[in-house]
């Protein structure tokens, strides 16, 4: 069985549970674990509180690899006050793996509040993103360690998911699949022969040959490249010797994948160039103008 088979089926379980969900969007692999481990109720939504505690009360959830650290990112023109309204506290989970958690700490909103504030007050930064990291040592001194009921590998999302994941190590060497935009990285490399580049820094993936390729996917039809600058715009699409498109019907069947020339990539690009420095810049180009300017190279019969 294919790994798009397993992560069809993982889809199709969590639909069960959550109906008109996406459960690949970044983070909910993570926080449907974490919820399950709390016995909390998970919002499958992105907007609002990550779960509800058994008082009802919202909480907020931060995952991440044993080794790293909680991050908040935050828009600075907006302030990090808004995402601590109606959130009793945060739960910190350190995963020793893709699926299973080793440690959770809760920390109550008024440490999350003040630690924020004095981050904030630190940075010259006036525009744009910013990430406001939270170390595995101000989270032991500041939070309490949780004691919870176990990891989910008895739901059949999970099971599944677990499935897809062994393909992954085995076919790609890709560790951990719920890492962003992974799961369709690997669909799409399954469709046109291709291995996966696990480090987030370079392109996407490669063939046999040695040749470079960018993934760029969507639902909507808009495809983006994001963080550019003046400094890496070239070198992030050059370096490529094909950029791919894939629109996606739903979060497990892509319809479409187009092979874009980085050349003309580049030619589109430069109408919104030069990169401003005080924001984060994203690049989007739209289905209509993917379809006049590529080759369709995948398409669903």
């Amino acid at each position: 069985m294919t790994f798009g088979f397993h992560i069809k089926s993982a889809y199709i379980s969590a639909q069960e549970q959550f109906p008109e969900s996406n459960p690949f969007l970044p983070g909910f692999i993570r926080e449907y674990i974490l919820a399950n481990a709390l016995g909390h109720k998970l919002n499958p939504q992105k907007k609002g509180v990550d779960a509800w505690d058994n008082l009802n009360q919202g909480v907020e959830y931060k995952t991440f690899k044993s080794g790293k650290w909680g991050r908040f990112n935050v828009e600075i023109q907006h302030g990090y006050e808004k995402h601590l309204v109606g959130v009793s506290c945060w739960y910190f989970a350190e995963f020793s793996s893709a699926f299973t958690i080793s440690r959770i700490w809760r920390v109550e909103i008024d440490k999350i509040s003040q630690y924020c504030k004095a981050f904030m007050s630190r940075t010259s930064k006036k525009t744009g993103h910013i990430m406001i990291d939270f170390r595995v040592k101000w989270i032991q001194e500041n939070g309490i360690l949780i004691d919870f009921i176990g990891n989910s590998s008895s739901s059949d999302f999970i099971r599944h998911l677990s499935n897809a994941q062994e393909i992954a190590i085995e076919q790609f060497g890709v560790s951990d699949i719920t890492l962003k935009g992974r799961i369709r990285e690997i669909m799409i490399a399954e469709k046109l022969g291709h291995s996966i580049i696990v480090n987030s820094k370079k392109a996407d993936a490669n063939d046999e040959f040695g040749n470079q390729f960018e993934y760029l996917t969507s639902l909507q039809g808009n495809f983006q490249m994001t963080h550019m600058t003046e400094d890496n715009s070239e070198a992030k699409v050059l370096r490529n010797k094909s950029i791919y498109c894939a629109q996606f019907e739903t979060p497990v069947s892509i319809s479409e994948i187009w092979e874009i020339e980085p050349k003309i990539y580049m030619q589109k690009m430069a109408t919104r160039r030069p990169w401003p420095t005080d924001r984060q810049n994203n690049f989007t180009v739209r289905i209509n103008w993917v379809r006049e300017n590529g080759r369709c190279v995948y398409k669903l019969e």
